[in-house]
């Protein structure tokens, strides 16, 4: 359990000072927009590393023995309740002088907009699934096979990833106007995707 702790404290004080330098400190956002501007950046960012920690890094919690199920399973809900205050916190900024990429010039919303929050939709859809399942680890049938299994894990971290990367994709190629020189959350929340799943994947090999 101490180690949970740990983890997930190193996940999230990296992920606010990282919001806070290249936000406030770079791009000069003021410490007025911290309570939720910032906020939502640190827990969408945290808890998406989390989320993926708690499935790619499943490997290496193998090797603590019985004591990873319940590593990974405390990783996941607090990744899961972080995400939760995001989504509550994006609903309360919602508006296109702060998520301008998600409006067309006539309010309406963009086709970025539209794509990024059908898959951030149907992505906390799958999470929702999947962790009520840990209610029910007694019952072993065909549904529940099938959310607990690697593929359904990945689908639920892809549709997330993609609702992060259409969001972001386009500031990933011009390095010159990061703030700070400082890679955009978007852009990291991807590259630690990958390797999550990489990770994962190259486990299962050398598993089987």
């Amino acid at each position: 359990m101490k180690i949970t702790v740990r983890i997930v404290s190193m996940v999230i004080i990296f992920s606010a000072l990282y919001a806070i330098l290249r936000y406030n400190v770079f791009k000069g956002v003021e410490l007025t927009h911290f309570p939720l501007y910032i906020m939502n950046k640190i827990l969408s960012f945290s808890g998406f590393i989390l989320l993926v920690s708690s499935f790619g890094l499943e490997p290496f919690y193998r090797k603590l023995g019985p004591a990873w199920f319940e590593m990974r399973k405390y990783l996941g809900r607090t990744g899961f309740v972080l995400i939760i205050m995001h989504i509550i916190m994006s609903f309360l900024l919602f508006r296109p002088e702060i998520y301008s990429k998600f409006f067309s010039g006539d309010g309406t919303l963009s086709a970025i907009g539209e794509w990024s929050l059908l898959f951030g939709t149907l992505g906390i859809a799958a999470y929702i699934i999947m962790h009520s399942s840990f209610f029910h680890m007694s019952e072993v049938n065909t549904y529940h096979k099938i959310i607990r299994s690697p593929a359904f894990g990945i689908a639920a971290l892809l549709l997330s990833a993609l609702h992060v990367a259409i969001m972001g994709y386009k500031g990933w190629l011009t390095p010159h106007e990061w703030y700070g020189g400082m890679p955009s959350i978007t852009m990291i929340s991807i590259l630690v995707f990958i390797a999550g799943v990489t990770i994962f994947l190259a486990g299962q090999t050398k598993r089987q």
